[in-house]
């Protein structure tokens, strides 16, 4: 395990990680006089300042874990050293709700009949901060969406886009449809919608899975009679709920905290790459 690890932070005082601040890992706050007598770096910093935190620790050989996925800066990879030692913050793996599907995809009794993927993206938040803005879109919500997409189902063997149509801001909202082996996924990027992202999942065996949002889930395996004012309505019956407590806390990004200070953390940059390719394409389509 590390002796020493430090919390490369914006500001000292962040409550999120200050629970972690103990004799072995020390929270310091920017870029300078970043100490040598250290054993891995946290980096937790806004997701706006990813190229600039990356471009500094390339050349760094020491772990490091980053809080925030990685995806602005796909014309850097390469130039990124000792990328088995730099880990990704794909938090949302490790979600309670995202960990229940991949246990379940692995029971042979649920096989998927098909999958729609809906993002609800805001387009004028990168408008504000970027130039190029539309080739740093998925930077927010998008790409914890696309990495779950690898995770669960792997890269699709096949993309077809499908026509775009315009937001109420102007913007593209984006359709594609995923090809795989044994069933298709459908993928819808919007702008600024009322919409919460969200999985949904049918199975040969007639059950459904709908996660809205991420950190709640809802197993349905049959219809039932319900009465609702004195007159029969049919009603998905729910055979499982789990909701995600303390969510504004990142609950996955502490799993990930946990097991990279336990040294057993397995998801690197050189891992991540599948997710990258994906968010490439997307973005330039």
């Amino acid at each position: 395990n590390s002796n020493k690890i430090y919390i490369v932070t914006r500001k000292k005082k962040n409550h999120k990680i200050k629970k972690f601040k103990n004799k072995k890992t020390k929270i310091i706050e920017g870029l300078h006089n970043i100490p040598s007598d250290t054993d891995a770096f946290v980096v937790a910093t806004p997701w706006y300042l990813n190229d600039k935190i990356v471009n500094f620790f390339k050349f760094e050989k020491k772990p490091i874990l980053f809080e925030k996925p990685l995806g602005a800066f796909n014309s850097n990879y390469k130039f990124i050293k000792y990328k088995k030692n730099k880990y990704v913050g794909v938090n949302r793996r490790y979600f309670k709700t995202i960990s229940y599907v991949k246990k379940l995809l692995n029971n042979e009794n649920y096989q998927i009949l098909d999958v729609d993927v809906r993002i609800s993206e805001k387009y004028l938040l990168f408008k504000k901060r970027f130039k190029n803005h539309l080739s740093k879109i998925y930077f927010f919500s998008s790409i914890h969406m696309i990495d779950l997409i690898i995770f669960l189902f792997d890269s699709p063997k096949n993309i077809i886009k499908l026509r775009s149509s315009k937001s109420r801001n102007f913007f593209k909202n984006k359709h594609f449809y995923f090809k795989y082996k044994k069933f298709n996924l459908s993928l819808n990027i919007y702008d600024d919608t009322c919409e919460n992202n969200s999985i949904t999942l049918r199975f040969t065996n007639g059950e459904k899975i709908v996660i809205k949002p991420l950190e709640k889930l809802q197993h349905y395996d049959k219809l039932i009679i319900k009465k609702i004012n004195d007159k029969k309505f049919y009603i998905p019956h729910v055979k499982k709920e789990i909701i995600e407590k303390n969510s504004h806390l990142k609950p996955g990004f502490f799993v990930q905290m946990k097991l990279f200070i336990e040294n057993k953390l397995s998801i690197n940059i050189q891992m991540y790459t599948n997710t990258l390719k994906l968010i490439r394409y997307l973005s330039n389509a």
